[in-house]
């Protein structure tokens, strides 16, 4: 695990503004809840499913905007 005064105030991330909008931003690092965990992503990828949910073909959407996409991930808990 990460020492919690080793972890950034904020993280790079790609984000979807709106439906089809997609744009690069830097972010407040979240503060995990009660039974919650803060992964520090090493390796993410965007999937033919990410484009589905990015150009609104999948029938979800996001509950507000700016959202992340990106349903696969991995890294280290922090």
């Amino acid at each position: 695990m990460v020492e919690a005064q080793n972890i950034p105030e904020t993280m790079n991330a790609i984000v979807l503004k709106g439906k089809g909008e997609v744009d690069f931003a830097q972010l407040s690092v979240p503060k995990p809840e009660a039974h919650q965990v803060l992964v520090k992503v090493e390796c993410g990828t965007l999937n033919p499913s990410d484009m589905l949910f990015i150009k609104g073909a999948t029938g979800m959407k996001p509950n507000e905007y700016p959202f992340t996409p990106g349903w696969e991930g991995s890294g280290v808990v922090v």
